[in-house]
């Protein structure tokens, strides 16, 4: 996010070190005489926003608690133990690597200061959260370079504390690191920064000024500058940083401000200060030989506004510059004259100045800024080293030279050559202080997302301890989450647009939809409705869905039918799911209420329990784009309970479905819960409490156990995720990066296979995996197209490849292989997916002959014709073109290869513009693009479905040639998305409900997904009398229809079927719950069709049994799992068909059986009283 110049100033204002120097905000504000140029803050910056005092003094309490149990982590054993050691495991982070291919791959995450070691040629910079780290440099690769954390619980950056930090090198040429804070005595480290002891000045005001030089004996001094009390402003300085002298000078802190600077390749250090009332200013020297300040010059130059003193030595003369928000004044005699350059430098706050050329100063607002010409004109960087300029400093080595140091939003950048914006170079390598306000992860895909601050929602391995990442977009991205059962990631991004990727598909592509236009974020909710990539956004008066449509590569958005904000006079600020049960709603607001559903969000009722007593949401005064709302979980083992936090000290659990709430906050102490995670036993539940850190929550003992430890950072923990596969707590936070619990568990039986690969040789789909397991006796291989995963192979061990011949043409495909040993059986693989399309499999061999016009500088090229993606296109040239060239216009086509086809098809531009849309055409086949034969021609609607045209007879040849005779809207333009031939025209894919519901007592709307590109149109049906009845029929590419005269007593049972002339296919059934009896329910039962099974009695207690009618699908086999997956007993179908399984050993809960057929695999809930 880019921001004003105003905050960039401020925001700056925290590490002064040993060359130039900033001014105080504290001074400069308490001084009437340059109030007018003070800073603002703009709260945009900070997650934890305009805080409470409450819960600022938390956070306080929490970093104090912090510091006590473990001051750093370098020091610190990466071992845990929590909940009185029903809870051990080990902690680690995700370091982030770079490359040195360009500036804009070295980017890294927001640094906010620095810190220099002359004498040993060390940087150390400070994190956004204010940690401290060593960057152990290579200039020649920075690849190499490193990062060391060395303080993670105190905060550099504390604006509570005003915390600065600085350095002087002693006589051994050790590094003595020196900091000063808000009332407290001046501290100084040995062992960079692991402990610190105080010397004998007290400040009352931490000294943000200070300057650094040698002594005639060559020992580095230090002079620092600050308030002693609320009358008097007074210097000091000291060798060792452990004692200090005070100066013989003294000022009063209403009547002068002042700051200390030591000037860039010169021995002495000078004090300014300005004299409020006469606006003049007098200064004084330390020079090597000199036991206190000397004045030195008392100019008669009115200076209106005071600022920033800069200084530099040129050909042994000193340069002075004084820099305020406006005014800039310079010296070049050593403070003997002065002129004034600007008044008005364009609030560029001038922060350094170039060591060889005075005129030359640098400033920083969202780009790094350099004025030539002393603050009247500026020039950016062009963002090359990103954006949010937070920090910048001149730094001199030992031998002289002096680098440019940059802080911002992406990282730390140098250079040698600081005029020279291509001159610098990265230092993040392996920096982990990624600011996540959120995260995603996909245990199915091995993938893991952020949503981060400036650097936009970024992708990596989900197992990774060092990594690069990838972009999905850039810019600031407030929530991440996975959908398609961890297929497809959805990101919300700065100013309410929603991205959408399909990662794990062949050819991912990534859809964008601009929904608010404004600046916030709510909970963003993946669909737990199996084939599905939707999310829900849990705010405003509806919920808002978002769907994807693999189709047409787009999003589509609908609203929900139930009004929550009249119900509740308030807005949605939470949403959860049943993940064992669809029907299974609950929804909170901003208010306190808590609302459930059982018939899958048609109706609600309240929770009892007084809201009063519920956790809060929305406390923010000015913006929700952090994780400040209600968080609800719901139990994939009871689907009765149902777990509720959010901000304020409270956890809430119901075990009734939401009617009533109990709180069990024992042992919690937080501000807010921003998100909580449950143990695959639920046995534990893990929380990211903000600034709190995480904690744990056992559910034997109810009680909750803080998880601050030596090794955890005192930051903002804004997500967690319990990983089943590996039992890891993956925490994401604003400022430390990832952090991962490892927990101490007993090693599975069996392990899962890993490394799951697939290939397509030209419809032939291999796979290979690694063996994991050395006591396997076999393999289940097991496939999906577009439904259930159904068993596709039984595997012997060891065996580590396999070849499916059978992929069905024109399908995609999800494939996951499982090891298995007796009645035991490990986790799955990762998942992979894979399309084939014989169609498209031979359009990759095909090559452009010729066009007559296409649009080389706008994405027009004719080859994107044939490219295989609907999402690009052939257009003729439009852009500088004149005269534009007319009808007819050509394309011809070399598929190299001879093969027999029946028809071709024309799919327009699928971008909603009918610009070049082809109205005539004509279409021609040649064996030697000398003898054309003419195939087919006609016209065409203005319709962006695909254009299937049908030859008389099937044909052969090599070469394709399209005419266009003209434009729908008589254009001269032609565009293309897609031309294919095809052997047979295929029915359309079957459309898909994204919802439906009633929108009066009379009304039902149905929407859905328009998944083909070549339906007629769609029937609306609906099942009555034990038959489906078509009610309507509509037009092709429509989505949506509504019914009215409904009878709002009755259920109702729809689907939609699309056709054309080749055949047609149904969705799944959508039922309305009516406010009387289910009748068609009650039919059914009465009515058996074939292969339904029947599952009594559900309850059961001792024994259940099934009945299977007619068994056309061949169900041979059962299998019976526990609600976390495991497997308890199989066996065939048959033979127990009549008796039935006992289940006397079978505790009271929830249970799976999964009937195994010969085409398809289903699955039944149980439930043992």
């Amino acid at each position: 996010m880019k921001k004003s110049t105003t905050q960039i100033s401020i925001l700056a204002l925290f590490v002064i070190i040993t060359t130039t120097i900033i001014f105080s905000l504290k001074t400069f504000q308490t001084n009437h005489s340059d109030a007018s140029e003070a800073y603002s803050h703009d709260p945009e910056e900070h997650p934890e926003g305009n805080i409470s005092p409450e819960e600022m003094l938390l956070n306080e309490n929490y970093a104090k608690v912090a510091s006590l149990k473990g001051n750093l982590k370098m020091n610190a054993t990466t071992n845990a133990s929590y909940a009185d050691g029903l809870v051990t495991g080990s902690w680690s982070d995700v370091k982030f690597l770079t490359n040195d291919s360009s500036i804009y791959t070295g980017y890294g995450y927001r640094v906010d200061g620095s810190l220099y070691d002359k004498e040993n040629d060390v940087l150390y910079v400070i994190s956004y959260a204010g940690h401290l780290y060593r960057v152990d440099r290579d200039e020649n690769n920075t690849s190499n370079t490193q990062w060391t954390l060395l303080d993670n619980k105190n905060n550099y950056n504390d604006d509570a504390d005003d915390m600065y930090l600085y350095g002087i090198n002693l006589p051994d040429g050790s590094f003595r690191m020196i900091r000063s804070r808000d009332n407290t005595f001046m501290e100084y480290s040995d062992d960079e920064g692991r402990s610190w002891t105080n010397s004998n000045v007290k400040y009352q005001w931490s000294s943000q000024d200070v300057g650094v030089a040698k002594t005639a004996s060559g020992v580095d001094r230090i002079a620092t500058f600050a308030s002693i009390d609320n009358i008097t402003r007074k210097p000091h300085f000291s060798t060792d940083g452990i004692t200090y002298t005070a100066s013989s000078l003294s000022f009063l802190r209403n009547d002068f401000t002042g700051h200390i600077v030591k000037p860039l390749k010169s021995e002495n250090i000078y004090l300014f200060m300005h004299n409020g009332s006469t606006k003049n200013i007098s200064i004084y020297k330390l020079g090597p030989n000199d036991a206190d300040y000397q004045l030195v010059q008392s100019p008669n130059f009115v200076f209106t506004h005071f600022g920033n003193v800069m200084g530099t030595v040129i050909n042994g003369v000193t340069h002075f510059t004084i820099a305020g928000n406006k005014h800039v004044y310079y010296s070049s005699d050593g403070g003997v004259n002065w002129t004034t350059k600007t008044t008005d430098s364009g609030n560029n706050a001038m922060r350094t100045m170039h060591p060889t050329q005075p005129n030359i100063l640098f400033s920083g607002d969202t780009d790094i800024r350099m004025s030539r010409d002393f603050g009247v004109t500026h020039e950016g960087f062009s963002n090359r080293q990103g954006w949010d300029v937070q920090h910048q400093r001149m730094y001199e080595k030992a031998d002289g030279s002096i680098f440019h140091v940059v802080g911002n939003d992406f990282g730390v950048f140098m250079s040698y050559t600081p005029e020279d914006k291509f001159s610098y170079i990265q230092l993040n390598n392996t920096a982990p202080t990624h600011m996540a306000y959120d995260a995603g992860h996909s245990e199915n895909y091995n993938k893991s997302f952020t949503a981060t601050q400036d650097r936009g929602a970024r992708d990596f391995p989900l197992s990774a301890t060092s990594t690069g990442s990838g972009e999905i977009r850039s810019t600031d991205a407030f929530r991440a989450t996975v959908a398609d059962d961890g297929a497809s990631v959805w990101t919300w991004l700065y100013f309410g647009t929603l991205y959408h990727r399909d990662f794990a598909m062949p050819s991912p592509t990534t859809t964008d939809l601009n929904f608010t236009g404004s600046w916030w974020s709510a909970p963003l909710i993946a669909s737990t409705v199996k084939n599905e990539d939707a999310v829900y956004v849990a705010a405003g008066a509806k919920l808002r869905k978002f769907t994807y449509n693999p189709s047409s590569k787009s999003i589509i958005k609908t609203d929900h039918y139930f009004d929550f904000g009249t119900e509740t006079g308030s807005e949605i600020t939470g949403l959860g799911f049943s993940p064992i049960n669809p029907d299974l709603w609950y929804v909170s607001a901003k208010n306190g209420d808590f609302l459930y559903s059982e018939d899958g969000g048609q109706t609600f009722a309240h929770t009892t329990t007084n809201k009063d007593l519920l956790p809060k949401a929305n406390t923010t005064v000015w913006g929700n784009w952090t994780k400040n709302q209600h968080v609800i979980k719901a139990s994939a083992i009871d689907e009765k309970t149902v777990y509720y936090a959010g901000v304020g000290n409270k956890f809430s659990i119901s075990t009734d479905g939401g009617q009533t709430f109990v709180d069990h906050s024992t042992g919690l102490n937080v501000f807010q819960i921003r998100e909580f995670t449950l143990s695959p036993d639920e046995k534990f539940i893990y929380a990211a409490a903000g600034k709190a850190g995480p904690w744990v929550y056992s559910v034997d003992r109810d009680r909750w156990y803080s998880m601050v430890h030596a090794y955890t950072p005192t930051v903002d923990f804004t997500d967690v995720e319990y990983l089943v596969k590996t039992n890891t707590v993956v925490f994401s936070t604003y400022g430390s990066g990832v952090l991962k619990f490892k927990i101490d568990h007993e090693a599975p039986e069996i392990l899962a296979p890993t490394n799951l690969n697939v290939i397509n040789n030209d419809g032939d789909i291999e796979l290979d995996w690694h063996d994991a397991s050395n006591n396997e006796t076999g393999f289940v291989l097991e496939r999906s197209v577009e439904g259930e995963f159904i068993e596709l192979a039984m595997l012997p061990a060891n065996t580590t490849s396999y070849t499916d011949i059978s992929f069905p043409d024109k399908s995609i495909a999800r494939y996951r292989v499982k090891a298995i040993n007796g009645s035991a059986e490990s986790f799955y693989s990762n998942y992979v997916i894979i399309k084939y399309d014989s169609n498209e499999e031979a359009k990759k061999k095909w090559e452009l002959v010729s066009v007559d016009s296409q649009e080389l500088n706008k994405d027009g090229e004719a080859v994107q014709a044939f490219d295989n993606d609907a999402n690009s296109m052939w257009h003729t040239q439009w852009f500088e073109a004149n005269p534009l060239t007319t009808y007819p216009h050509e394309l011809v086509i070399d598929m190299n290869e001879t093969p027999l086809f029946s028809g071709f098809s024309y799919l327009p531009r699928q971008d909603g513009n009918l610009n070049g849309m082809i109205k005539d055409y004509e279409f021609y086949v040649s064996d030697d693009q000398s003898n054309w034969v003419l195939v087919a021609q006609g016209s065409w609607l203005a319709t962006k479905d695909r254009k299937d045209v049908v030859f008389s007879n099937e044909i052969s040849g090599r070469y394709l040639k399209l005419v266009a005779l003209s434009e729908v809207n008589g254009n001269r333009h032609a565009s293309c998305a897609e031309i294919s031939i095809f052997s047979e025209i295929p029915a359309p894919a079957a459309p898909q409900f994204i919802q439906g519901g009633r929108l009066s007592n009379s009304e039902i709307q149905l929407r859905w997904l328009d998944l083909s590109q070549n339906e007629k149109g769609f029937k609306i049906e609906q099942l009555i009398n034990g038959s489906y009845v078509s009610l309507a029929q509509t037009n092709s590419n429509i989505t949506s229809y509504n019914l009215t005269n409904t009878d709002l007593n009755s259920w109702h049972r729809f689907r939609v079927t699309a056709f054309n002339d080749v055949g047609s296919a149904s969705s799944k059934v959508l039922i309305i719950k009516g406010s009387g009896e289910d009748l068609l329910s009650m039919e059914g039962k009465l009515k058996k069709n074939d292969d339904e099974i029947v599952i009594f009695p559900n309850p059961f207690q001792d024994k259940v049994k099934f009945k299977i009618n007619n068994n056309s699908k061949n169900y041979t086999n059962w299998f019976l799992f526990d609600s976390k997956g495991s497997l308890i007993e199989k066996g065939d179908v048959k033979e127990f068909e009549k008796e039935g399984i006992s289940t006397k050993g079978l505790k009271s809960g929830i249970y799976f059986i999964k009937f195994k057929g010969k085409t398809e695999n289903i699955t039944r809930k149980i439930i043992k009283k």
